[in-house]
């Protein structure tokens, strides 16, 4: 017993906790329950319980670094993460995958002329992002269009358009991932901004002004024939 609690503390020494907290974790689990011994109920919980935590920080983790990794080291780290028994992180790393395969196509539409980084930079955030995250950032991107337009240091909403109809019709393969927010932005339109003021009471104040212009020229032309001789 002493030895396995020398081995399982050199174990934990070696490891980086900023990097490799999954792997402290599992070292934690198999020393105090091994192979040998039965977990009881409340253990066999707890470890489920613990397992899920490393694996979603692991994803969170991934999700930040995911568009720094090349290829095939974001291959590898998708394939290692250990979310069987946990779906809806199973569903977050089907997700991260399915926009792994598309990387060389994300490559093009960076390349492709009628491309900017504004859209460009909010796509890439959108498609990794953690579901509730990424219904956040759609709608703000949504929010802020109207805003742009018209601003000579912001792209314009006809450039959003287009580049949405680039995607729709040259990446088929990326429109299918957002399908609903490019569509969106295609069809979006800039609300009118509200009068201060309505028609009805505009038709009031111009008709009330031309009353009390009315009134005093009849008051000044009195007051003429009354002084002049």
């Amino acid at each position: 017993m002493r030895d396995d609690k020398k081995t399982y503390l050199v174990r934990l020494f070696e490891l980086n906790p900023l990097e490799q907290s999954a792997e402290i974790i599992a070292a934690r689990n198999a020393f105090l329950n091994p192979p040998d011994r039965e977990p009881s109920g409340v253990t066999a919980d707890l470890d489920l319980t613990t397992r899920r935590q490393a694996a979603a920080q692991c994803v969170r983790e991934l999700r930040t670094e995911f568009w720094d990794l090349d290829e095939d080291s974001l291959r590898e780290r998708l394939e290692r993460l250990d979310v069987g028994k946990f779906p809806q992180l199973i569903v977050a790393v089907n997700r991260m995958k399915a926009v792994a395969a598309r990387r060389r196509s994300f490559d093009r539409l960076r390349q492709h002329r009628h491309c900017f980084a504004e859209f460009y930079d909010a796509l890439l955030r959108i498609v990794v992002a953690a579901p509730r995250d990424a219904a956040e950032l759609r709608e703000q991107e949504l929010r802020t269009l109207p805003a742009r337009k018209g601003y000579p240091h912001y792209r314009t909403l006809g450039e959003y358009r287009r580049l949405a109809a680039v995607i729709e019709q040259e990446f088929p393969e990326l429109f299918a991932l957002e399908t609903e927010w490019l569509t969106a932005i295609g069809r979006w339109k800039p609300k009118k901004p509200k009068r201060l003021i309505s028609k009805d009471n505009l038709d009031a104040i111009h008709g009330g002004m031309f009353l009390v212009a009315l009134i005093a020229t009849i008051v000044l032309m009195l007051l003429i024939g009354e002084y002049l001789p």
